[in-house]
């Protein structure tokens, strides 16, 4: 039985450890033991982290909450739009959360509107979502952000977000960096070539490849 008076952050390290502990990606592994276990422990995590979310306001696991409900096909919708956001929007916010919750007022994105989990056509908010995300350091609100002015048809910005995404870890944004750098990328043709960024992000690649 989880304590719901348990302190959130020793509460959201102990869950943390066990997603380490490969129980959540182990069917990927097609390790079948350890498949049959994850879902014995599902609930438990579940649990856990909700309560971390609705009554410890605990940013990070109102996220991994709205992620679990995510995999099981959103079927609990509301829980999932309430999950994100709390993890928003309270004191211990979650960067990816926030990320999550901009993709519910901007149906351009898609995976989440084809999927009839929306709240309005608002940008305004989602810009918003989106900026709080990526300024967190939410690689996918600063993707959300670059394809919003790139859809706007601002190069300069598209391409200055794509490269946060990149610095924050997004490999295939920093491919996709390094192949408009080097004039190899179909995509922002009024940018020039860029010999010393070419070089950089190029580095960056091979380095994440290795690592």
């Amino acid at each position: 039985m989880i304590d719901p008076n348990t302190d959130a952050e020793v509460l959201e390290h102990y869950y943390k450890k066990f997603e380490n502990n490969n129980k959540f990606n182990c069917f990927e592994k097609k390790d079948q033991e350890d498949f049959y276990l994850k879902n014995e422990r599902i609930p438990e995590a579940k649990a856990a982290f909700k309560i971390n979310c609705f009554e410890n306001s605990y940013g990070p696991s109102c996220h991994r909450f709205a992620n679990l409900l995510y995999d099981e096909g959103l079927v609990e919708r509301d829980d999932f739009i309430k999950a994100l956001q709390f993890g928003c929007n309270g004191k211990n916010f979650s960067s990816d959360a926030c990320a999550l919750l901009g993709m519910l007022h901007d149906p351009r994105p898609g995976q989440l509107f084809q999927k009839g989990v929306f709240l309005e056509d608002n940008m305004k908010k989602a810009v918003e979502y989106y900026e709080k995300g990526c300024n967190g350091g939410a690689p996918q609100g600063c993707h959300n952000l670059a394809n919003m002015y790139n859809r706007q048809g601002n190069s300069e910005k598209a391409l200055l977000f794509m490269e946060k995404t990149c610095e924050l870890g997004d490999r295939k944004a920093c491919i996709f960096v390094y192949n408009v750098y080097a004039g190899m990328s179909k995509h922002f043709p009024d940018i020039k070539p860029n010999k010393i960024k070419e070089e950089y992000y190029k580095k960056i690649v091979i380095d994440s490849s290795s690592g």
